[in-house]
């Protein structure tokens, strides 16, 4: 048999295993405006991992004209119909109603990850503990907020924007 031929049978004979884990793995990437705060990709499908945790990748860029005083925009990982938050995380500038406790605006891009787990996990220290209930595979929603706060009470000013778009865990 011709050596050519017998490398492409043996490519075509093993391809399948070596790149298939690959392929499953590829997240398809979606991008959602979160009009007057920032434009986020991230993915629409994910592959959990079987057990353990896990993070994903939400990569933003601020929009130009937002001040890097008193604002803030965040995501979450919620369930599709229910009130319940599997992750998140969020952007926020200096925040001044906090005095000298307000740390420096995060960078105007970069990437925020969030924590997802299969099983219920504690998010916190001490009294600040938060459990946080595990993702199984299904349809979730991302929830994308952006907003405006007072500089000396931090209330909400004017309205919230908000956004939401699906993602998959597989």
């Amino acid at each position: 048999m011709n050596t050519v031929i017998r490398r492409l049978l043996i490519f075509s004979l093993i391809a399948p295993f070596t790149l298939a884990p690959v392929a499953s793995i590829a997240a398809v990437n979606a991008e959602t405006i979160i009009p007057g705060y920032a434009t986020v990709s991230h993915p629409s499908t994910v592959i959990l991992k079987s057990k353990g945790c896990q993070n994903i990748n939400f990569e933003y860029i601020v929009d130009e004209e937002l001040p890097l005083e008193n604002t803030l925009w965040l995501v979450q990982i919620v369930h599709a119909t229910k009130n319940i938050i599997y992750g998140g995380n969020s952007w926020f500038s200096n925040l001044t109603y906090l005095g000298d406790e307000a740390l420096p605006s995060l960078p105007r891009a970069g990437i925020r990850t969030a924590k997802v787990c299969r099983t219920t996990w504690v998010e916190g220290k001490g009294t600040n503990k938060v459990s946080v209930p595990g993702v199984k595979p299904g349809k979730y929603r991302l929830y994308f907020a952006g907003v405006t706060v007072d500089p000396t009470t931090g209330k909400k000013l004017g309205e919230k924007t908000e956004v939401f778009r699906s993602i998959i865990f597989k």
